[in-house]
């Protein structure tokens, strides 16, 4: 891709291209064929939708072979030939010069130059029942046809007939017939003259020797031959019978590309019924690999990214709530391959480099992304929006807000959406709905103020008649995890400094997938070096990303802690598991893991609930837990007040040692800086669910400053504070401390205590 975003569209030639993941299938694909070692020939199909990357699987397959020159590779294109004759002339004489080329031995010499002969032959009898055919009432009349087929048999009796029939029907032909019966029959005579002068061996001692010489090679011989789907009915029907018919030999396979239905639908025009017929010929049918949404959704995100980084304006105002709403109603449904992906994004990258304006964007990016995939997949859905402006956008001046304008423009709505090809109409729907938020009044009885329509033309939003214009104009006015990787962890369990190296160096969403696929192998971790593994896990809560949990999903130090507590119950005894975690925890400071361990035993225990600990072995290690964690917050302050989990440590320590977190921050927030720490840390977030999907909002509970700091301090110390002089982060937090004191001073509920 340049730096505008555009890409071609041919398949991949490496793996390290492969952005899907399909280098394994390929792989296994290639050690299948390369290990095919039998009597006959093996026919393998390779099936897939357009766009699906059929040729790209094939060109990582034939990479492999590349490696070792012994394995030959024949790619054969039948659709660049018409007609039986020379798509089997053609097909024999590329095989052979292939072979000629590439093997120099002995027998790969005379394997070439006897694959030529049986073409040859094979060609001249086809061409020659070609013409017989075509010719037929002619040879029933001509002297010179029954002359000519006298003179090809050999049997004397079969002669003398040809003599006798030739005799009484010479008169039967007229003069012009018999001049291109004789001109063809005299082009025939001198390739079959050809062919015999080359070798007197008969068809079938030709491919006795054939199969001799390739029953002794080491490695079978690939040939293949994409875009069948390509080729017209009776091409199909030839191809196949070619295949069938005359390759059958040992330790030759056939790998054929094709989309399945194109390739039934034309044998059934060509008389065959066509996924029977197929069956008969393909003795290994594969499909294209499924294409994971996760995969396809990276791609397309890291293309978005690339485009936002390059265009710094929109990337600055990009509304990540408002996209996450709008992409997974609407955009999702378009993208099934990279085809899909490539369209979109090379055109997008130009139309955001032409609305990038001087100093600011001039439009809403998330906006533009999903017009843009209106124009790429639904074009005509997209042309038909602008004549509809005043409707879209609610600016008519005596609009009237009853059941008749509903109608109306439900019935537009409608009218935008029929334009769309069927598959994409439900897509092109939620679209139009999730960009007008105008039309909220039609579909979801809803109003906006006058303050939420202002916020739509600062950003620049489409839904407002003053940017419409803009949008269409286009001018000024965004794991699969490999069981190897899940085996190479778990062996290195008991290594803790190996183990946290591979998953510190995994990304976020990495991270996430080994830690989900890594529960299911928990049987499978080394109970005999319990101790060891204990120490990994608590260390590896330390090196995942942090982060809280949500209502669908936990954080990475909670899957960690998962996996110990599951390893932990592999033992039945309570004691043991205390002693195993105690000797553990004295190696490994796993404090993130440690704290909900411990968290969870303290929840067991209030709700008499069974627990996983014994009573002293959870006492011993609360202690070591606090002593261990004050020393390390005593040690550095300011970085304890910077953790992301600070605050829950800060309770944790109450909870454990009678106020010990509510000690140490009063004793510790002594400058206005560690104030703003704290505040900082303080900042609680929530996601709200409405019309235009996820949104994320943040606020101060009164509870925490009061448990934590107290609400007299935690007031002296916003007296004190410059807003000038912070950064935007901390300014957002001392506003949300300001409101949450505020609120408390008034005597008004807050929502969040």
């Amino acid at each position: 891709m340049d730096d505008l975003g555009f890409a071609d569209d041919r398949p991949i030639e490496a793996h390290d291209q492969d952005l899907l993941g399909r280098s394994t299938f390929a792989r296994n694909l290639a050690a299948a064929i390369a290990g095919w070692k039998n009597k006959e020939s093996l026919v393998i199909a390779l099936t897939g939708a357009w766009g699906s990357g059929k040729s790209s699987i094939k060109n990582l397959a034939i990479q492999e072979f590349a490696t070792n020159p012994s394995h030959e590779v024949i790619e054969y294109n039948p659709w660049e030939w018409t007609g039986q004759e020379k798509l089997s002339s053609s097909f024999f004489n590329e095989v052979s010069l292939a072979i000629k080329r590439k093997d120099k031995s002995e027998d790969g010499k005379q394997l070439a130059k006897v694959l030529r002969q049986y073409g040859r032959k094979l060609n001249a009898s086809a061409v020659l029942m070609e013409g017989f055919a075509k010719y037929l009432s002619l040879f029933l009349g001509s002297a010179l046809v029954t002359s000519y087929l006298s003179f090809l048999t050999e049997n004397p009796i079969a002669q003398t007939v040809m003599i006798v029939l030739s005799g009484g029907s010479a008169l039967a032909a007229s003069a012009a017939a018999l001049k291109r019966l004789a001109r063809f029959l005299s082009d025939r005579a001198e390739g079959l003259d050809q062919s015999a002068k080359e070798n007197e061996l008969t068809l079938s001692e030709i491919r006795g020797e054939i199969r001799t010489l390739l029953a002794k090679r080491e490695h079978p011989l690939l040939i293949v031959m994409d875009d069948i789907d390509r080729l017209s009915p009776d091409q199909m029907k030839a191809l196949f019978q070619l295949v069938k018919g005359n390759m059958d030999f040992p330790n030759v396979v056939f790998l054929l590309l094709f989309q399945r239905d194109i390739v039934e639908q034309g044998l059934e025009l060509a008389g065959f019924k066509g996924a029977e017929y197929l069956e008969k010929i393909i003795q290994a049918p594969f499909s294209v690999p499924a294409l994971s949404t996760e995969r396809l959704e990276a791609v397309l995100f890291e293309r978005l990214n690339a485009i936002l980084t390059n265009e710094p304006q929109l990337a600055g105002k990009f509304d990540t709530d408002y996209w996450t709403g709008v992409y997974r109603k609407g955009l999702s449904q378009f993208f099934h391959n990279l085809r899909d992906v490539y369209r979109y994004t090379s055109t997008l990258a130009f139309h955001c480099r032409l609305l990038r304006g001087a100093d600011v964007a001039e439009i809403n990016a998330v906006d533009l992304f999903a017009l843009e995939c209106l124009r790429t997949f639904a074009p005509a859905s997209y042309d038909a929006m602008p004549q509809h402006k005043v409707a879209l956008t609610g600016s008519g001046l005596l609009m009237r807000q009853d059941q008749t304008e509903k109608g109306r423009i439900t019935d537009i709505v409608q009218s935008i959406v029929a334009l769309a090809p069927q598959d994409y109409r439900s897509g092109v729907e939620q679209i139009i709905k999730q960009l007008f938020p105008t039309l909220d009044w039609v579909f979801k009885n809803t109003t906006y103020d006058g303050s939420t329509h202002g916020r739509w033309l600062r950003e620049s939003r489409v839904c407002r008649v003053e940017t419409f214009d803009r949008y269409f104009e286009l001018a000024l006015p965004i794991s699969e995890v490999s069981n190897s990787l899940l085996h190479s962890l778990t062996m290195l369990l008991p290594d803790s400094e190996r183990f946290c190296d591979i998953l510190r160096n995994q990304n976020e969403p990495q991270q996430k997938a080994v830690l989900d696929r890594l529960e299911s192998f928990i049987d499978e971790f080394p109970i005999d070096q319990s101790s060891a593994v204990l120490e990994t896990l608590l260390n590896a809560g330390e090196v995942v990303h942090g982060g809280e949990s949500s209502i669908t999903t936990v954080s990475h130090p909670v899957q960690v802690f998962r996996l110990l507590r599951f390893f932990l119950l592999r033992n039945d005894d309570l004691t043991a598991r205390s002693e195993l975690l105690l000797r553990a925890f004295e190696k490994a400071k796993g404090y993130l893991v440690m704290e909900r361990m411990l968290g969870l035993e303290s929840s067991h225990r209030r709700k008499a609930e069974p627990t996983d600990l014994d009573d002293a072995g959870y006492e011993k290690l609360k202690l070591m837990f606090v002593a261990d964690l004050l020393a390390k917050a005593n040690l550095d302050p300011d970085a304890f007040l910077a953790h992301w989990n600070f605050i829950s440590f800060a309770y944790r320590l109450n909870d454990f040692a009678d106020g010990a977190g509510s000690q140490w921050i009063k004793q510790q927030v002594t400058t206005l800086k560690r104030f703003v720490l704290f505040a900082e840390a303080a900042v609680s977030k929530g996601t709200s669910y409405g019309g235009n999907g996820a949104a994320t909002f943040y606020f101060v509970r009164i509870a925490t400053l009061e448990d934590l700091l107290g609400i007299e301090a935690c007031q002296r110390w916003m007296e004190q504070i410059q807003r000038a002089e912070l950064t935007e982060t901390a300014r957002r937090a001392i506003d949300l401390v300001e409101e949450a004191l505020g609120k408390h001073q008034r005597g008004e509920k807050s929502d969040f205590d």
